[in-house]
Parts: structure tokens; sequence; C-alpha cells
């Protein structure tokens, strides 16, 4: 059956391209065969010892994967084809092919730089540019090129342009294969409200389960979306002979098959984007697509991990529209418009570019390798990894050259994020390692308590796991308790389903412990008697820049150290806390409106802060004008980096202190003296353009900066703003200038020039942007041939010649071109309307 693939029809280019340089980029759609026959081609024909490595994106298609490689061969798996994702590993010495998820082959690229016994790696599904995927390419290059320049690399994708993958590799050959799949027929539902995107979904299943043929596929953003389409699909006549089955990730093994395997029931499979690429659902006749996917992308700017449903790009709706396609002509809908179609991106913008950076750098950094060292295919932002390297430096992981610590060689070797590491590294040191370790897992992935509204099952979890008598509140805290129920229970599913827990992840949070505090060297000790104090000061040493202060009490919203503003979980359990660290700092959509939502909070003491972060906490005596009172007004405030501590009033300030604090009122509006009037504006005027145009007077610009030097002298020795309101400023503007420089101001930058047709000289006019104009009316400027200069003649005046009605005909510099071009036109335009002027 496999020999029927489209792969098998170019074989032989396939093994000639890669015996050519063992380097070979493949595209083929779904369905070619890709991801099953490639590794085996390879390794049936390669003379080279050594296991030949598959990267999959998603820990369900590695396992799935292997599976039917394993059973095409006739071995069982684990034998001579096997998989390696998170907590499961079916390897051995006698694997010859395994699948793995790019995460752990990026670990062991760090860790063992050559890769002995590895003859291959296969870069499967590479489009999806997750940020591990790109870093070990890179690696594998740069290894390639060096210690292994007999490693083969191939890069395989359904929809990815190939041209800079293969100049990155060298200029390999590019095998194109075709797929196998039939027409597929596309609609559009038009646009669909984000909150109606499941009903409108399940409402198009159920319409056309009675008319179709073969299973479904539904496509939602997230395991929320799904039971809630499941939910709405739920009870329907049109779906009785249906089984309604999600798909994500989380899921357990079991129930992912259900899913994916054959059944003698038709079925309505709901997933998110792992059915998208390297699964194969047999029997999917039509395609119901959500087009939205969550993405999860970090805004360097702001410090933010963002987690939203966002719209999939053409080449990802191509890819889920096809599966429609696999084994007879089909039918996707699509839950968009045309229009909306035409903005969507060509193709996903890679990771490397939307992800924090901060693990990557320093898992780099602690094997002597430089990001910006590295030969990227595509290289991360200089932004991003300031921002990376900015947090590691707070979390004393590098030295101020950038160098590791002891401390950050710690926290590399966990395979956590820099963040999760360093508060590990602190509860060794406090002898707490276990629980936080345990609560660190719990953080990694989704949530043990699953989303219910079940008053009667939110009221039994607080009265099982309340801390209300713990020392200090934390969502941690109330976790840790869920997690001890079900491990009380053994992990049993029936007794945790009760109130919402999910055993499945308890299990695994205890294993990731488990193997954290094993790289540690730390005898496990399953207990959670510790002591508060300690365990919150380590969640406290990983998020510095998370602390929050609350703005006023009655309110869930914390200003935060970082300059932010967040809104706390209304259930958490640190809600009265007055100060909290956050783990989580979200961006997500809040009633209608994206806010900063802050979640998994611990209450602190501030006293803590200057313990941990003895050079983050400033105490300064600012002064500030009072609006209220007018009047500049001192007063002492301790800062714990961007956020307010406390502040209380100082006295009156110095008559320095003082006159800054006005003059900044001063410069930026709120404040405006009567007598800086127009004259005054003049004077600046007049010498900042002798600043530019007469150097030899050496005269000083008055700028911003000097500005604010006057405006201090201006109000030196008052602190209200009462006496200053009409205090005369002229003559402190005159002061700027030297008797030299004053005495010789009026020649070179005169106020005013004579006219040879007008009876009182005409005032110059010296505009901001450093021009000057001499502006008058038609009849004035008569008899007037040379265009006039200042500045001794450095400068020609700009020329504003207005008519009768003082409104500009023409701006010049040449007044002789005026009278010989344009006047007549002017004179036969004007003449008439104004008979009473004259005209020449």
């Amino acid at each position: 059956m496999s020999e029927l693939l489209p792969i098998w029809d170019k074989s032989e280019l396939i093994l000639k391209g890669f015996g050519h340089g063992r380097r070979l980029v493949v595209t083929a759609p779904t369905g070619s065969g890709k991801s099953t026959q490639l590794p085996q081609m390879i390794l049936d024909s390669s003379e080279t010892e050594g296991q030949i490595v598959v990267l999959e994106p998603r820990r369900i298609a590695a396992r799935m994967l292997a599976r039917r490689v394993a059973s095409e061969r006739g071995t069982s798996v684990g034998e001579e084809v096997g998989y390696s994702v998170r907590f499961d590993n079916k390897t051995s010495r006698q694997t010859k092919i395994a699948y793995v998820t790019e995460g752990l082959l990026l670990r062991r690229l760090l860790s063992e730089p050559e890769l002995n016994g590895v003859s291959t790696l296969i870069f499967d599904e590479f489009h999806e540019r997750n940020l591990d995927a790109d870093l070990a390419l890179a690696l594998a290059k740069q290894l390639s090129e060096s210690l292994r320049p007999d490693l083969g690399i191939v890069v395989t994708s359904a929809t990815i342009s190939p041209g800079p993958i293969m100049k990155f590799l060298g200029n390999c050959p590019l095998i194109e294969l075709s797929g196998r799949s039939f027409p597929v027929e596309i609609s559009y539902s038009g646009t669909c409200p984000r909150d109606a995107i499941c009903a409108s979904a399940a409402n198009q299943v159920i319409e056309l389960a009675p008319r179709s043929q073969g299973d479904f596929l539904v496509f939602m953003p997230g395991a929320y979306e799904i039971r809630k389409t499941l939910s709405e699909l739920q009870g329907s006549p049109a779906l009785r002979d249906f089984d309604l089955l999600p798909l994500y990730g989380d899921l357990s093994p079991d129930r992912q098959d259900a899913a994916v395997l054959p059944s003698s029931r038709r079925k309505v499979v709901v997933a998110t984007n792992v059915a998208e690429t390297s699964l194969t659902i047999d029997g999917v006749r039509v395609v119901i697509d959500s087009g939205l996917a969550k993405k999860s992308s970090f805004d360097s700017t702001r410090g933010i991990n963002s987690i939203l449903p966002e719209p999939i790009s053409l080449a990802s709706a191509d890819q889920r529209a096809g599966r429609a396609g696999r084994t007879a002509p089909g039918l996707c809908i699509r839950l968009w418009s045309e229009k909306q179609q035409s903005n969507r991106q060509e193709s996903e913008i890679p990771e490397v570019l939307r992800v924090d950076l901060s693990q990557t750098v320093l898992s780099l950094l602690c094997t002597g390798i430089s990001c910006r060292g590295l030969s990227w295919l595509e290289p991360p932002e200089e932004r991003a990894l300031a921002k990376a390297e900015s947090l590691l430096k707070d979390l004393g992981a590098v030295d101020s050259n950038g160098k590791p610590t002891e401390t950050g060689q710690a926290m590399a070797a966990y395979p956590l994020h820099p963040r999760h590491a360093r508060a590990l590294c602190e509860a060794i040191d406090r002898d707490c390692s276990y629980p936080v370790a345990l609560a660190l897992s719990l953080a990694q992935d989704r949530s043990i308590l699953l989303p219910t509204r079940d008053k009667d099952v939110l009221t039994r979890r607080d009265e099982l796991f309340d801390v209300a008598n713990e020392p200090f509140e934390s969502d941690f805290l109330y976790l840790l308790r869920a997690w001890a129920y079900a491990s009380e229970r053994n992990f049993d599913p029936s007794p945790c389903r009760v109130l919402g827990i999910h055993a499945g992840r308890c299990r695994q949070a205890d294993k990731l412990a488990c193997r954290l505090l094993a790289i540690t060297g730390v005898k496990t000790q399953r207990d959670l008697t510790f002591d508060s104090i300690d365990f919150t000061k380590s969640i406290l040493s990983a998020f510095p820049e998370h602390v929050g202060k609350r703005r006023n009490r009655g309110t869930l919203v914390y200003s935060l150290s970082n300059g932010k503003n967040g809104e706390l979980r209304r259930r958490s359990m640190a809600r009265d806390a007055e100060f909290l660290v956050t783990a989580e700092l979200e961006e997500i959509e809040l009633r209608g409106q994206v806010g900063l939502v802050l979640g998994l909070a611990t209450e602190i003491r501030e006293e803590w802060l200057s313990e941990l972060f003895p050079n983050a906490v400033t105490h300064q005596i600012e002064t500030y004008f009072d609006q209220d009172s007018r009047t500049a007004v001192s007063r002492r405030s301790t800062k714990f980096r961007e956020l307010l501590l406390s502040e209380k009033d100082e006295g009156e300030p110095s008559p320095e202190d003082a006159a800054a604090a006005i003059a900044e009122e001063i410069l930026a509006g709120r404040l405006r003296p009567k007598k800086w009037d127009a004259k005054a504006e003049r004077l600046v005027a007049r010498i900042n353009f002798a600043a530019k145009h007469c150097p030899q007077l050496e005269v000083e610009p008055i700028e911003d900066e000097a500005k604010r030097v006057l405006f201090q002298q201006f109000c030196y020795g008052e602190k209200t703003w009462r006496p200053l309101r009409n205090k005369e400023i002229l003559p402190l503007l005159e002061s700027w200038l030297s008797p030299e420089q004053t005495a010789a101001l009026p020649s070179l930058v005169p106020e005013e020039i004579p006219l040879p047709n007008k009876k009182r000289p005409a005032r110059l006019r010296y505009d901001s942007d450093g021009e000057t104009t001499l502006s008058a009316t038609i009849q004035d400027f008569y008899d007037l041939m040379e265009t006039p200069t200042i500045a001794e003649g450095r400068y020609l005046l700009r020329l504003e010649i207005l008519a009768p009605n003082r409104r500009p005909v023409q701006v010049t510099r040449d007044i002789k071109g005026f009278w010989q071009d344009s006047y007549p036109e002017v004179k036969r335009e004007l003449a008439g309307r104004y008979p009473k002027h004259e005209w020449r």
C-alpha cells in the first residue's frame, strides 16, 4: 500500500539528490508519503550506520507516525522504529528511525555537540517554523560544516517556499512531489463574529450531515472552543449515527487514537491545528474551518507574552482544505468571507520573530555560542535579543559583560524558561525544591483545574483547597492542594472529574517535577510541608518585573514594576493582597477588549524586595508642581523599578528645585507667563537666526535646553506661580547676548528694512523654520529691483508679495524675475478688481 504513495515515483531522484551532498529539500503536499516513506528510503538505501531522526512539531504526530512506520516494517514501536516526546520515550538501542519533537533534539544538540550515533536529521513539516526547529537546523548546519561533514540534513514541507532553505543549505537539490488528492470544493460562509464561531461551525455540520458522505473535520483555535463546539453538536438528531470526538495535543493517547484511527461509525472530529499537517484522518470528506489558530507571540517593546486566536495564513487554509480530498472529492466550508481571505498572510510568521528568546539565548551562551554569531535561516530581531539579554541580567543568569554566571549555568540545565529555572535554583538554596518544582510543573502546561461555571464545583473546590489560613495567599498553594487531592487518590480520573481536576495533567506534573530534581541531583522527597516564606521568595526571585501593588481598595487592578497595569483574575487566591507577584502576564481578549491579565499570583511583603533585589529599590526626593495649590512641593518616594511603593511630603523644596519644577510646567505649556509675548518670541527668533547665519557673532541658539535654563533663571527665588505670572522676561532674554553681540544684532539681524515706495520700514518676520520673510503689497515693492539681504549679504530674504487684499500672490527670492515674468499677468488679473490702487 505504501509503495503506491506518490513519493515512490521520485525515489531514485530523492536518493540521488541526498547522496550528492547529504543535503536535500523536499516539498510535498499532504498525502504524498514524505513523513512515513522518506525515512525508510534513506534507511534501506544508506550504507551509513546511525540513527535517522525525524523532527516533528507535535507530540501526537511523532507518536502516530512512529506507530504507522513500525507497522509497515513489521516491528513493534520501540524496536527498529520508535519515538521520543515529553514524558514518553519509546526508543531503544535497536531504533534506527526515531520520531522526536523538536525541543528534545535541540537539547541533545546542545548537550552532545557531535550528535554521535545520528546519521541523518529530517526536519519534517518545517513550514510551521517553530523556534526550536529553526535553531536545531542552524546548529545542525554548523555541525555538518565542522565536526560532522557526514551528517545528513533533509528539510521537508508541504507549503514553504524552498528557495531560501536551498540557499541556506548550500544550494542543495530540491525534489518536488505531487500529492494524492481529489478535488475539494471551497465555499465561504461570510463574516462570522468570534463569539459565534462555535455555533456557526456546529450549524454547518448539522445541516450537511444528512446529505454528505464520509467524516467531518472541524478546525477550532483551542481546547475551549473544541469543547464548546462539541457541546453545540450534542443531542442533534442529525448526528445520532456519528461519534463526536475532540483532538488536541493535551488529550490522552487513547482519546487521540479514537479521533485518528479508522472507525465503523462516521465521525465528527473537532481539532486544533494538530490535524493540519502530518496526521492523516482517513475518511474525512468535509472540512469546516474556523480560520483561527492560537499563536504565541512576544511583544519585545512591552515584554508581554500574548496567546490570542489569530487568523491563519493562506498556506494553512489550503492545508486544512486539502484534508477533505484525501480519499475522495470533498467540501471545505470556510467561516469567513472571500474578502477576508484576500487579506490573509501568505504564510505563517516564524516563531523566531515573535516569541521570547531568553531561554534560547541562555542555552546558547552556556555552550559558548553567540545567538548573533550563529548562522540562522532567518535571524532574530536585535530588539528581541536585547530584551532577552536584559531579562537574563535581571535574573542573575549573565553578568554585566553578558557572560553566563554560575547561577546561569545551573539555570540552563533545566528544560524550563529562565524565570522558572531561576525559581528552582532559589528553591534549592532555601530547601523547598520539591514544592517549587511541582508548582512550576503545574504552571508549564494547561491548568490542572478545568474551567467550569458550576457553582457547586467551585464551592467544593474552595472548601477543600482553601488557603485563607496560610500566611500568604497564593494561587500556587491552591493548585498544590488540588494536586495533593489527586495524588492522594492515585490520580484516579473518577474522583478528580467530580471537582474538575485533570488527573492526567496532575500525574504529568509530578513526573516533570521529579525529572527536574533529578537534574539537580536533589533527592526527591514528595513532601508538601514547607516554609511558605521560602516558597514565596523562590517564586518572587523569578519575576522581578511582575511585582504588583494594588491601585486602590475595591479593585483588582495592580500597578506593575514594569510600568504597566494589569487586572488580577477574579478567582485568584491573592485578590486581597496589597503586594503580589504574578507568574503569568498575558494579553488576552477580556470583555470584548484586549487587556493585561494577571494569573498565578502570590502575596508578597514589600520588605522582601530590598532583600532579594537591593539594586532595584531606589529612594529619591522629587520636586514637582502641584496644580491645585499652584506651588512647587517636594516629596520623598521609594520605587521598585518603575513601581511606586510609597511617597510622603518632604517640606519646602530648595530654590533650585522649585525653579526647575515650575520651569518644566512652562516648557510643557501648562503655564504661560503673560510677558512671554510676540516681542519676546521675535527676539528669540532673531537670536536663533544670528546663531545660524552670523557665525562671527558666536551666538548660542535658544533651543529647548537653553529655554529650560532661561526659565529656571526666570523662576528662581519663587515657589509659587502667582508672582511669576506677570514678571518681565524680556530683560532676561536680552541678557543672553553679550554687549558686543547686542550692539551688532540690529545691523546684522534687523527688525525691519526700508522699501523704496513705502513710507515706513517693513517689519521682517523671523519664522520658526529658520527662514526670514519680508511681506508687503505689490505697490510697496515698486522701484525695488534687487532682492534685499541681511547678515552682511549672506542671507537673501524671502519676499512675500501681497495683493491689495493682503493675500499672497507670489513668494520669491528673485524680485527682478518677478517684475519681468510674473508681474504683467498679476497686473492684468488684479488691476480691474482694485482700480483705486497704483498699477505701473
